[in-house]
This record gives C-alpha cells, structure tokens and sequence, in this order.
C-alpha cells in the first residue's frame, strides 16, 4: 500500500512538455507570416515610395507599374518604371496615396522591366554578388533648350530643399578591408536614346539605339576593377548634323561692383535647373595650400582596371544632312584593355563610310596615350566627310577619293623618347575635282596624286618647348593629269579663304584701320629657330599637265592656256634647295614649246637651259595695250637662255629671235620722237634676210642688283640693222618685180 502513491506524482510532468514543444511551432509561424506579410507590403512600399520620393525630393513624377520580390531566391523584378520630365502639379502624400498614370511617350525615362537576382551566400564573405542584372527596353529622350543646354532636371521642382549647414570634418577612420562586388552579368535588351530641340520642335534630332549591350564578369575590390567582356550588338545611330554644330551661349556680362554690394550674402535656394543669384555663382577666393602634415599617408594609388575584351561586330550609324544620310559602319575587337602605365592593348577598328573603309590596327596605349601599328583607308569619300563636318568647303568639292596604307608610331606626351610621330607607307588622292559654286572662278582636279613615304618624323609641340623640325624622307610624289582653271577677280575664292588673290586694292580706310605687326629684333644670344621642314625627295614627277587663266581685269578679256605640263625631278631637296636633275616641258599659247633641264646644288650653285620656240605674242596684247599702249599685229618669239647660279651670282645669256615680228602705237609720234625714225622703219632694219630681228641679251645678277650688257644688246641691234640697211634695197627690187603680189 506504500508504494501506490508514487504513480500520481509523475503524471504532472507530462503537460509542461507538450507546451514546450509548442514553443518552436509558434516561432515559425511567426516568422513565415513576416516574411509573407513583408513579401506582401514590400511591392506597395516600393510602388508607393517611388511615387512619393520623386517628388519630394527629386522634383520629377515616377511610377512602378509592378514590384515582384522573391526573397528566398534573392530576385527582385520592377516593370513599368517612369520617369516624367515635368513636373504634373501632384502632391508627394498623394500620389503616395495613388499614384497617378505617366505617359512613357513623353516621359524623361521609361523602362519596361529590370531583373536581378542577389547571392545571399557570398555576403558572409563581405561580398556583393549579383548573379544578373537585366534592363529590358529602357528608353530616355532628352532635350537641348533654347539657351543651347542639356538639362534633363531643368524642369524639376523637389519640395525637400538642401540643407545648407557647415559639416565637420569626419574623424579618420581605421581603415578596414572593403566589401567587393561582382556581377556576372549585366545585359541591356534594346536600348534607345531620343535627343530633341525645344527651339524648332524637332523631337528626334538624335537617335540612338541597340538590339544589345552586356557586360561579363564585373568585379570591383577596392580600387581594383575587372571586366569580362563588352559586347554591342546591332546599334543604329542616327543624327543631324544641326543640333551638333548649335550655336554656343553667349557669356554672360559679368556683374558690376554695385550689383554685387545690393546682393545678398545667402540668396535662397533656387529650384533645380535655374542659374543661382550672381553671388551665389561667384567663386570663392582661392585659399593658399597647405603641405601635408609630416607622417600623413600617401596619396592613394590611380584605380585600375582590366577589362578582358571589347567587341563590336557591326555598328550601323546614319548621319542626316541636308543633302541626304550619311551610312556608316563600325566593327572593334580589343583585348586586354588595361590603365596600367606603359601596357599597350591590341585593338582592330574598321569603319565604313558609305563605299569607302577604314581600318586600324595595332597597339593602344591609354596611360600615356600610344599608338603603334597600322592605319589603312581604301576608296574614302573625302566630299560625304566634308558634307558632314565642314559644309562650307564641301560645296567646292565635287569629287574626291583616297586610298592609303600607312605605318604610324605615335608617342604624343613624349613617354618613350621625345613627343613625336613617325609615319611611312603610301597614300593617294584620286579624281579629284574642286571649283566653286557658281562654276566661274575656279577649277582644280587631276586624276591621281600618288605619295610614297619612306619615313615622316614629325614632333609633336610640347607647353614651353620650341617646335622640332619636321623630317621627311619620300620615296615618290607622281601627280597625273593636273588641271587648273583660274578667273580673275574671284570674289568667292577670296571669301573662302579670306585673302586678296583677285589683285584688287582694298579702300584706303580699310587699310589704314588694319593693324600693323610690330616687329621686335630678337634678343641677343636667343638661337635661330630651326627650320619647320626638312624635305626629301626622291622622284618628283607631273605628268600632262594642264593651266589656263582667264583675266577680266584688263581689255579685252585675256586668256592663257598651258598644256602638256610634264615634270621630272630627281634628289628634291628643301630647304636646301637642291635637285640633282630636273626636266621640264609645257607647250605655250598656242603652239610653242619650251624645255628646261638643268641642276641645283645646295649654296644656290647651279647650270640650267631653256628653249622656247614660236610663241604666238598677240595673246599677250591685252597687257601691252594696257601698259604701254602697244599691239602686235603679229610675230613669233623664240628664246635660247643659259643661266648660271654661282650663290648670290647669276649670269643669264640671252639670244631672242622675233619672227615677221610687226607692231601698232597708240601714239606712234612718241617713239619717232625718242628714237629719230618711225617704230616701222626701225622694225625693217632690225629685220634679217629671213626676216628675224635677232638679239643677244646678256644679264648678270649679284648683291648689288641686276644689270644688262647693253654693249652687247646694242652690238646685235647694229648688226641687225645693218644688215637690214644692205638688203633693204634688194627687197624693194624683188618686191617691184613681182616678189610682192598675190597670186
């Protein structure tokens, strides 16, 4: 009966410890209806947060259609995001309340979906990683205001207003080691960006957009960064050239001291996008600086980074003028693109520009900026270039096209050696075709102009350093059928190029108004200048060329035209002025010929010959009408001239032929008057059997100018005379017995 008892006192355990294992049950529930009741109100807070906190303190209306959270997968999803560019007259509590619907037509930004998924794992390892990051379709459109800016917040009115208070320098901190971030991967699916013009209302004045663009591998530590790849896929761009070359601002007139004193010292906040108060703009004067404290740390290190490639595999662009599209393409490959000092990057570009390519390949280098390698260009339409970048000299040239393939080093800061470029390889210019607009001035073209450079070595100039000179050593310059049409006056070619070329004398007030030059003798012991070309040539040659000059300044109208302009120049050298051989031939009006050859050495020491036989001289009588009032009615001139160049020396010898060489005076009285017998009876005595007028007319030059053997030119004039006087009679006798009739 004792033991009976002992049963009744375990029974009260059992009900404590059914309630404890209650407990856990209860905690789960708890949290699984947070995390429900957060994954509930988390898409509201955020739709309605975007609405409330865009106004406030953005100034600008937004909307989040829809806000998806996946909280165990770490995945977030946004569609809809808007971004207004006006402000809609819609209180911030209101629109928290209800956010109103935005039009993405006309919205600043619209994206139609952004996705990306959190690694909850990594961040025990004090490390962002995202495993994604998608935008789908995102869309912004900006405007250029009547001032010529681009402000997308211009428009924005936030109702918070900065808080204007004096901060306290932050207490250093220990450095501790920084959280990194990775992501995998970031893509952007079809892209656009509209540029509009407030001022003629245009909308899209620029467009831009792509099938793709994505990022790989993305790794940020510290100031280190990595990047995987690039790659841009399908991108069209489409752009008129009349909202690039907008006119600038002009500057504003600054303050006067009166208006600064009347200004406040604190003005108001002004909204986003408004210019403060003139004192609110001014700069504060520069405080004196101050050297680091002894033991500071160094600066930090430049960040760097990596990006393992870049590629392009074919970008569609569309320039818009107003004489039609300009189409061009682009495709880019580079590899291990680096900002590390000194590491150049191999990069291949090539672009087309309507039938015409351009390629580039070799090594970049960005720090400092390098260049090594290939520049290649076949069948460019140098006109559609000009068409898009300078309209101006575009309408002069009608047709052009150039093909080259060069070999550059370009080592512009001078990292390597002295800042210069070096350039070899050979390029032409091909059909080429100017003259000005109205087709009366000028024309200028030849079929092929074709260079050979065997090495170019050109300094790059340098803050407070003299320019080098510019060497150049070429194999060849061959141009080929070279045409030239030139009128007198040119207004429009003296427009073009802002000088006097017509030969007309400016008023007198514009030249007295015009300053002068002041020339300043250089300072004692100050080194000449070198040279900015030393020039090489090996071959220099011009083949059938082609000159003609119209000049409608004198009258009649004259008009001059050489033809058959050939040029062979060996060992061309500048600026000593040397060639080793040089042969030159044209045919003068209308049908003569001339002929030079002959050496130069350096020291202006040099042996040259010129023949010129039968020219026509009545193409000339517009200019002895004008100046001495002199026509020839007729003859030929022929010329046998040998020149020495003995330095400052210059010995030319003279023998001129005139052939049935006849002439009329204005006033025949004033040469009978200076010479004692009429122009017409001198003219028959100087005449020789065949009737020439032969004269040798030597001529030598040095420092003290240039004179003329006049003994010898009076010599041949007697002798010619007296030849002409002792068969004077037999002419008169063979003209009255039937020498002298026409048939």
């Amino acid at each position: 009966m004792s033991e009976a008892p002992a049963p009744a006192a375990a029974a009260p355990t059992t009900p404590p410890r059914r309630r404890r294992r209650r407990w856990p049950w209860v905690l789960l529930g708890l949290v699984i209806a947070s995390v429900v009741g957060l994954r509930a109100l988390l898409p509201v807070a955020v739709e309605r947060g975007a609405a409330w906190g865009s106004r406030h303190y953005l100034g600008l209306p937004a909307r989040i259609d829809n806000a998806d959270f996946d909280l165990f997968d770490g995945r977030v999803v946004l569609e809809g995001i808007t971004l207004g560019a006006r402000p809609d007259g819609v209180a911030p509590n209101d629109a928290a309340l209800e956010p109103p619907v935005l039009d993405p037509a006309t919205a600043l930004v619209h994206v139609t979906r952004v996705a990306t998924q959190l690694s909850w794992r990594d961040l025990r390892d004090r490390k962002v990683r995202l495993t994604e990051l998608v935008i789908e379709a995102p869309v912004v459109h900006v405007d250029r205001e009547a001032d010529g800016r681009f402000d997308p917040l211009r428009h924005a009115r936030p109702v918070a207003q900065p808080a204007v208070e004096p901060e306290a320098p932050p207490e250093p901190a220990e450095p501790s080691e920084p959280w990194a971030f990775a992501l995998d991967r970031f893509a952007v699916q079809a892209p656009a960006v509209t540029v509009g013009d407030v001022p003629t209302g245009e909308r899209n004045m620029i467009e831009l957009s792509l099938e793709d663009f994505s990022l790989d591998e993305i790794a940020v530590h510290g100031s280190e960064f990595a990047l995987g790849g690039v790659g841009i896929r399908g991108p069209v761009l489409k752009a008129r050239r009349d909202l690039l070359l907008a006119p600038r601002v002009p500057a504003q007139p600054a303050a006067t001291p009166a208006a600064v004193a009347a200004t406040p010292s604190s003005p108001p906040p002004a909204p986003h996008g408004e210019a403060p108060p003139a004192a609110a703009v001014e700069p504060a004067p520069s405080a004196p600086a101050v050297a680091p404290p002894a033991g500071a740390p160094a600066p930090a290190a430049a960040p760097g980074y990596h990006v393992a490639k870049v590629e392009i595999e074919r970008a569609t662009f569309t320039w818009i003028t107003e004489s039609g599209p300009i189409d061009v393409a682009i495709a880019m490959t580079a590899t291990d693109i680096s900002a590390d000092q000194g590491k150049p990057f191999p990069l291949d570009l090539h672009l087309e520009i309507g039938d015409g390519k351009i390629g580039l390949v070799g090594d970049v280098g960005l720090v400092p900026p390098t260049y090594k390698g290939k520049f290649q260009w076949e069948g460019l339409p140098i006109p559609r270039v000009l068409l898009a970048s300078v309209p101006q000299f575009a309408t002069w040239l009608q047709q052009a096209e150039s093909t080259g393939d060069l070999q550059i080093a370009a080592d512009p800061t001078g990292f390597a050696g002295p800042a210069a470029m070096d350039v070899s390889g050979r390029l032409s210019f091909d059909t080429l075709a100017v003259s000005d607009p109205k087709g009366t001035e000028i024309t200028l073209g030849w079929e092929q102009l074709e260079v050979v450079l065997n090495e170019v070595h050109a300094p790059i100039p340098q803050t407070g350093q003299p320019l080098g000179t510019t060497k150049a050593v070429l194999d060849g310059v061959k141009l080929v059928r070279p045409k030239i049409r030139y009128t007198r006056p040119s207004p429009q070619l003296d427009a073009l190029l802002g000088l006097n070329l017509s030969g007309t004398t400016e008023p007198a007030a514009a030249q007295a108004a015009a300053p002068k030059p002041v020339e300043k003798p250089p300072a004692a012991g100050t080194p000449e200048a070198a040279a900015p070309l030393d020039l090489a040539i090996a071959s220099l040659s011009m083949v059938d060329g082609e000159v003609e000059a119209i000049d409608k300044t004198v009258k009649p109208t004259a008009r001059t035209r050489v033809r058959g302009l050939n040029l062979d120049a060996k060992d061309v050298r500048f600026p000593e002025t040397a060639v080793a051989k040089v042969h030159f031939q044209a045919t003068l009006p209308v049908s003569a010929k001339l002929d030079v050859q002959g050496t130069l050495k350096p020291g202006n020491v040099g042996d040259f010959t010129l023949k010129l036989r039968q020219l026509e001289l009545p193409v000339f009588n517009p200019y002895a009408s004008a100046a001495a009032g002199v026509t020839v009615e007729s003859g030929r001139a022929s010329v046998d001239t040998k020149l020495k160049m003995r330095g400052a020396r210059m010995e030319i010898d003279n023998s001129l032929v005139l052939n049935k060489f006849g002439v009329s005076m204005r006033d025949p009285e004033t040469f009978e008057r200076s010479f004692g017998v009429p122009i017409d009876l001198a003219l028959a005595l100087l005449r020789d059997p065949k009737g020439d007028i032969a004269l040798r007319i030597p001529v030598k030059m040095d420092e003290k100018g240039s004179t003329i053997d006049f003994g010898a030119v009076i010599a041949s004039a007697l002798k010619a005379a007296l030849v002409g006087a002792i068969t004077a009679p037999l002419k008169m006798i063979g003209a009255a017995f039937g020498g002298g009739g026409e048939d």
